[in-house]
């Protein structure tokens, strides 16, 4: 059973179906409302679940997967650069002195590499790049290596990328 507008929780923490996203895409489609179809929960889950019942076309779904690839990939480029590096390789750390800026230059970056890709922030991320939580993911060890104001400033820096895919979002699905 398909769901009605009435039906539909307004909770945005509360988990949608399958059913519930094909709903708010076509929704969307119809009434020319991109901002819903950008939001669409769970669908790459409901997508997975259940190929044969989904009521998009393909051009559509063809625009989702190639939107997730294209995310993806400014997800990997981005979750690995360290925080606070000049352009010529330099350290710009404003921390306390004791602990990230002891990594300068190259060392730095390859540290913050390393890191992230051993704590499996940059696979887990790719599955929903615009919303995990990557500083959630620091371990005791972690935040003991790099100061506060360079992990806070790579949360910012995340949060100011994920706006410019958001804002590229409608391109790569061809939303008026």
């Amino acid at each position: 059973m398909s769901p009605t507008p009435s039906s539909l929780s307004l909770d945005t923490v509360a988990s949608h179906t399958y059913h519930d996203a094909v709903f708010i895409i076509l929704f969307a489609r119809k009434y020319g409302i991109p901002e819903l179809l950008k939001r669409a929960a769970e669908f790459w889950a409901a997508l997975t679940a259940d190929r044969k019942q989904i009521r998009l076309t393909e051009d559509d779904l063809l625009r989702l997967y190639n939107a997730r690839f294209v995310l993806q990939q400014q997800w990997r480029k981005v979750v690995v650069l360290a925080p606070y590096m000049k352009e010529n390789g330099v350290s710009a750390c404003r921390g306390d002195g004791y602990t990230c800026s002891i990594y300068n230059n190259s060392s730095r970056s390859q540290h913050w590499r390393k890191m992230m890709l051993e704590s499996e922030v940059v696979e887990a991320g790719m599955g929903d790049p615009l919303r995990y939580d990557a500083s959630s993911g620091f371990t005791k060890e972690q935040k003991q290596a790099w100061c506060r104001v360079c992990r806070m400033g790579w949360t910012d820096m995340l949060v100011k990328k994920r706006t410019e895919w958001w804002a590229s979002f409608g391109d790569l699905m061809q939303l008026p």
